[in-house]
């Protein structure tokens, strides 16, 4: 299979598997807060983004093994292969140990972080014990995993994540009649990654038994290297941690976990949605690479500058989207009383705009090699999020803690985004403000402008008392997808900056979108 063919083969597998999750997500929700109550689901998901910290525990070497294992295949280097699973796997082992420290000192933190009562602590323990014990247990099956990615077995991996997404699904409704709500979401958590890993190990005893004799013995020579890779890696992810996924420890310690399921359902829209239209972008990373190893700046920077281009061109249609329509989408979801209102809901739609932009300039970044500067960067901006949702969300409440996601990135990775890009690649600073970015921005306004009346008809001017819940959503949702309409119209300039292959160019022009 070329490699064209392997990426594209990627590319759907990583579109099928964001939907199936999204899907899934959606419905789990919505069974969960039931379930549980919103009180005690908003507790979970605090605490589990807390553990979170604690999955930082490999110092980033399994989230880069993939790559290491790719270059040595790529060299047909199976002496480096196999030095990378004997030394990746007592890394995973390590790590693993690491991970249950971790875990111990964040559940030692806890309850007096999230404000948490003597009942409420003893109901967490058993599922923060057992999530915890099976993550560290499933460490080093997660090598295996990496090595098939990193041997570019995307069909089977590609399955395998689909099949992970409903095993979760499975595990979650099927356990909570027998063992209760939060031990079947820790276990569904927990487990799937354990069956992954161990698959994979089974495909590589299948597929490629030479690697798994011979190994040579530890040094910490070896060693030394994939720490290094991994520091950028690892760097990037606490920052990522810090950043996006604190918000419903930052909620909880201002003493709301009552109102943790409420910014977490009215955000899942936009951000689903986000993280979809990064997926086509972000397959060009390896062909970026490629143009920069050839030294060939004045087309990178051009190939960058497209990019760019389509992260705002997605993100406008998503904020546009999620102004107008999310009160219909959260109504038809969970119902309205969950919809945390217009100004946090504009407060998300920005952050999807600044995300994108953000994303945009630092990939490339991190592609032309600055990785340990983009992780630190990472790091910086998300230590700068914590301050800032502490203190706005004593101020506003919800859409304080909504609003430090842009504020922290527009101080840090935006402005360092930029500087970073125009001084590796043939862009200007000029380039990227006026040409990329102003042709979307005046387009943008009126489009926002309109999206933003809809939304405030919706939510809060008391149209649904006028034509009824079920009249609102319908509504709600049909404004939505007229907006989008008008927004894509109006980016018609924008739109034919982008290379689109000829069908679909062919399908654009037929709708004079181009």
């Amino acid at each position: 299979m070329s490699r064209r063919r392997k990426a594209l083969v990627a590319t759907a597998f990583t579109y099928t598997q964001l939907l199936v999750t999204a899907i899934t997500g959606l419905f789990l929700t919505r069974y969960l807060i039931r379930l549980l109550g919103q009180n005690v689901y908003g507790t979970w998901l605090a605490t589990a983004a807390l553990l979170g910290y604690a999955a930082l525990a490999d110092l980033g070497i399994l989230g880069v093994m993939p790559w290491l294992f790719a270059e040595a295949d790529g060299a047909k280097d199976a002496a480096r292969m196999r030095s990378l699973l004997v030394h990746g796997l007592a890394s995973a082992v390590v790590g693993g140990a690491i991970y249950l420290v971790v875990a111990a000192c964040v559940w030692k933190v806890l309850p007096g972080l999230l404000h948490l009562s003597s009942p409420a602590t003893e109901t967490l323990r058993g599922p923060v014990i057992a999530m915890s014990c099976v993550t560290a247990i499933g460490y080093p099956t997660r090598l295996f995993a990496a090595l098939r990615l990193g041997l570019q077995d995307y069909s089977f991996m590609g399955s395998l994540g689909i099949a992970q997404t409903l095993l979760n699904l499975f595990l979650v409704v099927g356990l909570s009649p027998m063992m209760g709500g939060l031990y079947a979401v820790a276990l569904g958590a927990s487990v799937p990654p354990i069956v992954i890993g161990t698959l994979s190990l089974a495909r590589t005893m299948s597929r490629n038994q030479d690697l798994l004799h011979d190994w040579p013995a530890l040094h910490w020579s070896s060693l030394r290297p994939i720490m290094s890779s991994g520091a950028g890696q690892w760097l990037g992810s606490l920052g990522w941690q810090l950043a996006f996924a604190s918000d419903a420890v930052v909620i909880g310690y201002l003493g709301h976990r009552d109102l943790i399921p409420m910014f977490d359902v009215t955000s899942r829209l936009g951000l689903t949605l986000m993280r979809l239209s990064w997926v086509f972008p972000d397959s060009a990373s390896v062909g970026l690479a490629q143009l920069r190893a050839e030294s060939a700046s004045e087309r990178s920077g051009h190939v960058v500058a497209t990019l760019l281009r389509f992260h705002l061109l997605t993100a406008g249609l998503v904020a546009c989207g999620i102004l107008a329509a999310n009160f219909g989408f959260v109504t038809t979801w969970v119902g309205h009383d969950l919809f945390g209102g217009a100004v946090l809901n504009g407060w998300f739609a920005l952050d999807v705009l600044v995300l994108s932009v953000v994303h945009g300039l630092l990939v490339p970044v991190a592609v032309f090699g600055r990785r340990v500067t983009v992780g630190t960067l990472t790091l910086l901006n998300g230590g700068l999020h914590i301050g800032f949702a502490l203190v706005l969300g004593r101020l506003w409440g919800l859409a304080g803690v909504a609003a430090a996601t842009s504020v922290s990135a527009m101080v840090t990775t935006m402005p360092s985004g930029v500087k970073m890009l125009t001084e590796m690649t043939s862009l200007t600073m000029r380039t990227v403000l006026h040409r990329v970015g102003g042709p979307w921005l005046l387009r943008m306004m009126p489009c926002c402008g309109l999206a933003i009346a809809a939304g405030w008809a919706f939510t809060d001017a008391g149209f649904e008392a006028r034509v009824g819940r079920n009249g609102a959503v319908v509504a709600s949702l049909l404004v939505g997808a007229v907006v989008g309409v008008i927004y894509l119209v109006v980016m018609r300039p924008v739109m034919r900056e982008l290379p689109f292959g000829p069908r679909l160019q062919s399908a654009l022009a037929a709708l004079h979108l181009v």
